[in-house]
């Protein structure tokens, strides 16, 4: 257990990160200090001091984005405390720093331990995760999403009628949750909003197969067995890596890996990708392409964050209205076309983001009949 005066310090540090980023003044002996005191960190970098020198020539919406992160990591870590002392593993801290400066595309997120399902299974609506047994039965998810735990799905097997892995439960996450879960060989699935997975109680000794529609993020646990995910018609085999799927309509699947590497296969024509590559198939036309990316964009979902970098206008209202769960209309093929550079935390309210997007492109928002209307 940490003392308060070295949390404080720590905190302290990251604070100087972020005044270094906006321009405002760094103890930068203090900063060079805290990489001293953390090997991990220093085989990370060359030259913290030269690094420190550098911050300002960091390109500014590069900047913009790693400054949202870390004050949401500050603030979270600050929430911690008030509850109970944490310790912040030397990985952590060093990711939480790097960040900032851009070395790190993405740092991942730490995982409480898994929690085993309540035995209880209330009445289920639509509207709340909800967990549907093999066996048509349902139970409500909405405390482990709420509370950001882990559901350990290796419970699952004991309440279903066929405990062979050819029987599949669901897991649906609605509008405005997020959620997780550990799989029966301890993978991690991240379930965005309006998500849905599909897996078997045990996995087969010649597979490890699961279904998404929706969004995902994988964190695949090593093993000899394949790991596949299915997506429409596209099937993404993982070869023990971290990476994030798209797939929301039958129309388009993505893929974004992050870290390890994945063959993206799609009606016979196979693709291998790298880090930091996006994959895209498109369903309409049959094509299949791949292109580098910053892979943080496409996984902020998973920090609690929506991040928009150059988006078009209709891609960024699509997203908000699946997460609030309200239509929001743009008027006009060009305003359609218009592009945004935005980061909001998905806790502050649509009315907040309508009003920032009104004063950020000059346009006209109004709610009428239950639903926004751009124009």
């Amino acid at each position: 257990m940490k003392n308060t005066s070295t949390e404080e310090r720590e905190l302290h540090t990251a604070q100087n990160i972020i005044n270094a980023g906006t321009g405002q003044s760094a103890d930068v002996e203090q900063m060079c200090e805290w990489f001293e005191k953390h090997p991990k960190a220093r085989n990370l970098l060359t030259d913290a001091k030269l690094l420190a020198g550098e911050i300002a020539a960091i390109d500014p919406e590069r900047k913009k984005r790693n400054l949202v992160r870390l004050r949401t990591r500050v603030r979270g870590y600050k929430r911690a405390r008030m509850v109970r002392w944490t310790t912040i593993s030397v990985a952590t801290s060093a990711a939480m720093v790097l960040l900032c400066f851009g070395i790190f595309e993405y740092a991942g997120v730490v995982q409480p331990e898994p929690e085993l399902l309540i035995a209880s299974v209330p009445v289920v609506k639509d509207s709340v995760p909800t967990l549907i047994f093999a066996s048509g039965e349902k139970m409500d998810m909405t405390e482990y999403a709420v509370n950001k735990k882990v559901i350990d799905v290796v419970h699952v097997a004991a309440r279903a009628t066929d405990e062979t892995s050819s029987v599949l439960n669901v897991y649906k996450v609605p509008r405005m949750f997020t959620s997780r879960l550990a799989l029966p060989d301890s993978t991690i699935v991240y379930l965005n909003s309006d998500s849905e997975l599909s897996f078997p109680s045990r996995f087969s000794d010649s597979v490890r197969a699961v279904s998404v529609r929706g969004e995902a993020y994988f964190e695949v646990r090593h093993g000899e067995v394949p790991f596949v995910v299915r997506a429409n018609d596209a099937e993404i085999k993982v070869y023990g890596t971290k990476f994030n799927v798209r797939a929301y309509t039958e129309k388009r699947v993505a893929a974004v890996l992050v870290e390890g590497s994945i063959g993206v296969e799609y009606r016979g024509c196979n693709v291998m990708m790298r880090p930091n590559e996006l994959c895209r198939v498109d369903n309409i036309n049959g094509d299949i392409s791949t292109e580098r990316v910053d892979v943080s964009k496409y996984i902020a979902w998973t920090e609690g964050m929506f991040m928009f970098e150059r988006d078009r206008l209709q891609d960024i209202v699509s997203e908000l209205s699946r997460w609030y769960g309200i239509e929001i209309v743009v008027e006009g093929q060009t305003l359609q076309n218009s592009t945004i550079t935005a980061f909001f935390e998905r806790s502050v309210s649509i009315d907040e983001i309508m009003t920032t997007i009104e004063q950020t492109i000059n346009v006209k928002i109004t709610k009428e009949e239950g639903r926004y209307v751009i124009r």
